[in-house]
């Protein structure tokens, strides 16, 4: 059975990680499972640096693996995780790509309630975000393919106790960091003034 295609495929940006490793697959219950030190890494940069929208980052071990038909104009970096120490990325940039513009987010931190009111309602947006498509209240046209995915109504009140369980610990240390970049960020004119 085909797949009607999402109707905001034209506004979709990838942002991909690729590691290469070694993995343990079993079988939990009724579920495939895969674990191991490399899945962890692989897991762990997701969360990365790199300030783009959209780009491919390998480890040194995925981008010595692949084998590329031409050569790629990648950025080398590092990315360090606990447990981990530094890792030798590659990010390539896609086509379209964007960073966010140095001087929207001049304009941005000039007014600082607006920065950490922006940066909230990003983190909550994202965060109890999760809910909707969780329990089908979600805006026509989004998440429209959802309703065929199967989730037991278990799986989705798991699923969702997590979110609810955990916002009392991470809503308020997600709400101290963005208080703490936006007290501490300076603007461009505020590091021309002379001390």
């Amino acid at each position: 059975m085909l797949m009607p295609a999402c109707q905001n495929v034209d506004q979709l940006k990838l942002k991909i990680v690729v590691h290469s490793g070694e993995a343990i697959f079993h079988k939990v219950g009724d579920f495939d499972d895969v674990s191991g030190v490399d899945v962890i890494l692989a897991h762990r940069l997701l969360k990365n640096s790199i300030p783009s929208d959209e780009y491919v980052l390998m480890t040194e071990s995925a981008y010595r693996d692949i084998e590329f038909e031409t050569s790629l104009d990648v950025d080398q970096g590092e990315e360090n995780y606990e447990g981990f120490g530094a890792v030798r990325t590659f990010t390539y940039h896609t086509e379209g790509a964007s960073e966010p513009k140095p001087e929207a987010v001049e304009r941005l931190y000039e007014n600082r309630s607006h920065a950490f009111a922006t940066a909230l309602r990003i983190l909550y947006k994202g965060y109890f975000g999760q809910l909707q498509p969780l329990f089908g209240s979600r805006n026509e046209g989004q998440y429209s393919n959802l309703g065929d995915v199967r989730i037991t109504l278990m799986a989705r009140a798991v699923m969702a106790a997590r979110v609810v369980l955990l916002a009392p610990i991470l809503v308020p240390i997600g709400t101290a960091i963005q208080a703490y970049r936006a007290s501490t960020r300076s603007t461009r004119a505020e590091r021309r003034r002379p001390t």
